[in-house]
């Protein structure tokens, strides 16, 4: 899995979605659609030339105004919150029956807090999949109670939102916490009057919900109920099938139902038609995505990552969360145990070969090792020699990919050439002690001996 440098400390923004009252039930959703956007300006796309078809795939592309570009959230899965901070909870113990209270309680992931919106425009318990019912035997009073029954096309379960933010019920009256201006967990749950008291002002706040385009489509995993790493992402009609639920996590995540992340594919370098997929969840750069001001959402794992330095053996643990670097506990090598592990390449874990060894097979796609191409590469003081021995360039060049050798024993790697004189390289074991850092060198300060290009980019 290539590894993505970016606007690392950006993190998904809480998406922020309003409820809206349609027709005579009750509508969650967003406002205006947003964008979602790489660190270089690299947008996530829906690639369908103004004509959306399920199917079509998704993917990053340059961020513009156009309406492939733009998402809003629409909660599937969400908390009602009362203005007191406490939740609407299902109080059935694990045993729904018809009748079981409704309360509050302090705000949790637990399915009794968990609810969602039927087509029929019932609130519905995914606890306990019972209907938000108002126990009044078509007589509406002030002071009925509010209880879980099974769903079922009565008034009684068709409920609104109100401009000021109340849950009304097609009997005219609202969703009340019965708390006396002091609300505590167990407080029930009831009918009222509707008015503008804190009792009956609730807001939600989604945990799973479906990404939708400005076309109307939805972000689906193509996963046909087997998702794997390297799944496509796609449009399809929305609909609540888990491939189409997402959830925002801690990190900044986007995460599929499935446990899988939204991942950004694009090899440390994205361009235009870059795919789109899931991925095993983890906290490098690819998965984390943010919001632009537009509405796009953008990947925060394209572009140059953080820089460092991390001194000591933090170098691996950030060469590591943040570019990939498969050895976060390597042990200290030229320092103090002196504790020298051989790498998968044949180099010692936490040393600037190895790392350069890492990258090389990772971005530059040659299968790098100490005996590559036949020959033995020593410690970072003899690459030079052997490069040139190999018929490999030699100069004084940069070049993205290369390898910068400097001649006293050490190699680093050429992140980016900015121009002839300025480079931004990567490279570990700064401090002999595994530190690991990105830095811009330029002639005067940092160049290296020569740049050797045994497989440039």
């Amino acid at each position: 899995m290539m590894r993505i440098r970016g606007k690392w400390r950006h993190r998904l923004a809480v998406l922020v979605a309003v409820i809206g009252l349609a027709g005579g039930g009750l509508a969650v959703g967003t406002g205006s659609a947003q964008a979602v956007v790489n660190a270089v300006g690299a947008c996530l796309d829906a690639n369908s030339t103004h004509y959306a078809n399920n199917g079509d795939n998704i993917q990053l592309w340059g961020c513009n105004n156009h309406s492939e570009q733009l998402w809003r959230e629409s909660w599937v899965v969400f908390n009602l919150t009362n203005s007191s901070g406490l939740c609407l909870d299902a109080n059935s113990n694990d045993y729904p029956n018809d009748g079981d209270n409704v309360q509050l309680w302090d705000c949790n992931t637990h399915p009794e807090q968990q609810w969602t919106l039927t087509s029929a425009g019932q609130l519905q318990s995914v606890g306990t999949g019972m209907c938000l019912d108002a126990n009044s035997n078509d007589y509406p009073n002030e002071g009925d109670a509010i209880q879980l029954w099974d769903c079922n096309t009565h008034p009684e379960q068709l409920w609104g939102i109100t401009s000021a933010g109340q849950l009304r019920n097609s009997s005219g009256l609202c969703l009340d916490a019965n708390s006396n201006d002091y609300a505590n967990e167990g407080d029930n749950i009831q009918l009222w009057d509707c008015n503008t008291h804190p009792e009956q002002l609730w807001h939600e706040s989604g945990t799973e919900f479906n990404f939708q385009n400005a076309s109307g489509m939805c972000l689906d995993a193509n996963s046909n109920d087997y998702p794997n790493d390297g799944d496509p992402v796609q449009l399809w009609d929305c609909n609540t099938h888990p491939e189409q639920l997402w959830t925002i996590s801690s990190a900044g995540q986007l995460v599929n139902s499935s446990g899988l992340c939204l991942d950004a594919n694009s090899n440390d370098y994205p361009n235009d038609g870059d795919n789109v997929q899931l991925w095993g969840c983890n906290t490098h750069l690819e998965q984390l995505w943010t919001r632009t001001g537009a509405g796009q959402l953008e990947s925060n794992g394209t572009g140059p990552g953080p820089e460092g330095p991390w001194y000591g053996t933090n170098g691996p643990v950030y060469a590591n969360l943040y570019y990939g670097y498969p050895y976060p506990n390597a042990p200290k090598c030229t320092a103090t145990p002196y504790q020298c592990t051989l790498d998968k390449w044949g180099f010692y874990q936490g040393q600037c070969t190895s790392w350069v060894a890492y990258r090389l097979n990772e971005l530059n796609g040659i299968a790098f090792t100490d005996e590559y191409l036949g020959r033995h590469w020593p410690d970072a003081s003899g690459w030079g020699a052997v490069a040139k021995e190999l018929g490999i360039a030699v100069n004084k060049t940069p070049a993205l990919g290369a390898v910068a050798w400097y001649s006293y024993g050490h190699v680093a790697y050429v992140e980016r050439v900015n121009s002839p004189t300025s480079v931004v390289i990567s490279e570990m074991n700064i401090d002999y002690a595994n530190g690991f850092q990105l830095r811009t060198i330029t002639p005067s300060d940092g160049w290296p001996t020569d740049f050797l290009h045994i497989a440039d980019r």
